[in-house]
């Protein structure tokens, strides 16, 4: 007989056990100076948390190191680390906890950084997330380009763009350098609405000269070049030239009754969200082509063809994140002569609506369709499905956008296909799904800091095929379909009800039933999104003389529904996989007017 035991927090008792060692100098090994200040540490339980300190003993040797009462001594001059950070990082090596606050934020990520201490980095990073605002996303920006983090980047990005008009009012906006002020009025995607983008961004760059007009005031001309004079409206004419700065500069008013006169062509700023659909069309027999459209979701709108993907695929799975679409694995059906042979896929690729180019990334471990796609940070996980021997997985396989490499991660305690899988709160959601003609109403929970499945309160219906999204600490979940028990179903399926898990209470409550849809079978929900303060169903949505693609109804998920978009693309909706992605104005423009 064989059986693998665990001790529970083992670990957690083991770093407690290693901390109190500490306090007794006597079961130190080595005195690292930083600063000036003594700190007495053990040599392996830095070297097991540090990478730098790996090296820097592996290459010195104890031997070469100083010694005093039998304990080496070793000096630490790092340019970043103060004695009071290097402090707060050694109660952390010991204890796992670290308190972040808007004093020492810098100087720990700066550390962390150095020291190669990727954990401490990432807890770094989360703070920093939750502090970006109006009046710190520039001065963040800088700080995590310099110091390679590159999903708060985008972030204090995404805010820069989001809320363009409340940043430039700020004070680090007025003590930027030319050089960032350059590369911000060149993005395109600064949003301000009613298109009034580039007459705020004027205004802002005016005022930035008069924050310091002494030194600045040589720079009109060039900031004057910078802005997209056909996208101003001739009625802000008047005001423009009245300004102080412009009306008492000769020069520059000559410029701007050139630039109003006859404006040269530049791209309108801002971006749109849309939904994008991406998948395999039948054309003609025997034969699949790669296919991809985007819609606003709002009412009067067409579908618009884009770059279709680099290969036809059904069955696969698509997720958005860091400004980029991703989608993986689904099937295809090669033809060889009078042969047809449906295959599985493991590749995958990238979709960037900067430029409307679809490009590959590595393949998957494994071959699998009828899985899901979930992104935390800059991994994008891969959940469940099938593979080429159509046998149902319960593996979990991690792709990181950065370095554009796959690994497996902790397993499911089961098997699904056709799961619901939502992140909520940094953890993964895995719900429902089927395996072995089973269907399930259990959810099983993922957390990616302890690598450790849980079991989460089951639905109130079992459910595979179903869509969902996270608001907040609930868990809204639409559609989805089980198999009929009673022996006269013959086989039928039934089109599941909305439910709601509330995270803080821990439990599911079923919605009251209104009109997303008829509740009969031709109904299908094939995603849900959340934009702006509504949640959005797509799909083959039946109501009683037709069928609706997208319906709406308010964050609250309780209220009526709402048509939104009639028209359907020009082929079977649930051949494809949709997500919402942010997409510059310009080329979306672009887009509409080819499509046309």
């Amino acid at each position: 007989m064989s059986k693998l035991l665990k001790t529970p927090k083992y670990a957690e008792q083991l770093l407690h056990s290693l901390q109190e060692l500490r306090k007794d100098v006597k079961h130190c090994d080595l005195i690292l100076v930083v600063d000036g200040k003594e700190f007495s540490v053990q040599q392996n339980v830095l070297c097991a948390v540090s990478p730098y300190f790996r090296s820097l003993f592996n290459y010195e040797g104890r031997s070469s190191l100083e010694s005093r009462n039998g304990k080496a001594i070793k000096n630490i001059d790092i340019n970043d680390v103060n004695a009071k950070t290097f402090d707060q990082i050694i109660k952390y090596v010991y204890c796992g906890e670290i308190e972040l606050n808007d004093g020492n934020i810098q100087d720990v990520l700066q550390a962390s950084d150095v020291l190669l201490m990727a954990d401490l980095k990432n807890l770094c990073c989360e703070f920093l997330e939750d502090c970006i605002c109006s009046s710190n996303c520039l001065g963040i920006r800088t700080f995590t380009e310099l110091y390679s983090c590159p999903r708060v980047h985008r972030l204090a990005t995404d805010w820069l763009e989001t809320n363009f008009e409340s940043v430039v009012k700020e004070e680090e906006f007025m003590q930027l350098p030319l050089a960032k002020i350059e590369e911000i009025a060149n993005m395109d995607t600064l949003s301000v609405s009613q298109n009034r983008c580039d007459f705020v961004l004027l205004c802002a760059l005016i005022q930035w000269i008069q924050y310091d007009e002494k030194y600045r005031h040589v720079h009109l001309d060039k900031i004057l070049r910078l802005i997209r004079w056909c996208n101003i409206p001739l009625n802000m004419y008047d005001e423009i030239l009245k300004n102080p700065l412009i009306s008492a500069d000769e020069d520059a008013t000559e410029l701007v009754r050139k630039y109003f006169a006859n404006p040269p062509t530049s791209n309108m700023r801002g971006y749109k969200n849309v939904i994008m659909i991406a998948g395999s069309v039948s054309k003609g027999e025997n034969k699949e082509s790669p296919s991809s459209y985007l819609i606003v979701p709002a009412p009067v709108q067409y579908w618009i063809p884009m770059a279709p993907m680099l290969m036809p695929r059904v069955d696969h799975a698509i997720v958005a994140t860091g400004g980029l679409v991703y989608v993986t694995g689904g099937s295809r059906t090669y033809t060889y002569g009078h042969n047809r042979r449906r295959i599985v896929l493991n590749t995958g690729e990238k979709y960037n609506p900067c430029v409307n180019q679809w490009t590959a990334i590595s393949p998957m471990l494994t071959p699998r369709e009828n899985h899901n796609l979930v992104a935390i940070y800059n991994d994008i996980y891969a959940i469940g499905g099938n593979n080429s021997n159509e046998q149902e997985l319960m593996s979990m396989e991690v792709y990181n956008i950065l370095t554009d490499t796959w690994k497996y991660s902790v397993s499911m305690p089961i098997p699904r296909m056709f799961p619901c899988c939502i992140v909520m709160q940094k953890k993964i959601f895995v719900i429902g799904g089927c395996s072995q003609g089973h269907v399930y109403e259990s959810v099983e929970c993922y957390d990616p800091m302890l690598k450790q499945w849980k079991a989460s309160a089951p639905m109130k219906e079992r459910r595979a095929y179903a869509s969902g999204v996270a608001i907040g600490d609930s868990i809204f979940v639409f559609g989805g379909k089980r198999n009929l028990m009673c022996p006269s179903a013959e086989n039928r399926m039934k089109f599941c009800g909305s439910e709601v898990y509330i995270g803080s209470k821990g439990l599911w409550i079923s919605l009251t039933p209104n009109n997303l849809c008829s509740m009969q079978n031709l109904s299908n929900v094939c995603a849900v999104f959340h934009i702006e303060d509504q949640i959005l169903a797509m799909g083959d949505l039946y109501m009683q003389w037709e069928n609706q693609c997208l319906r709406g109804v308010d964050q609250g998920g309780l209220g009526q529904w709402y048509e939104i978009v009639l028209h359907h693309p020009p082929f079977r909706q649930r051949n494809m996989k949709a997500c919402v992605m942010r997409m510059p104005t310009s080329v979306y423009m672009k887009l509409k007017v080819s499509g046309s």
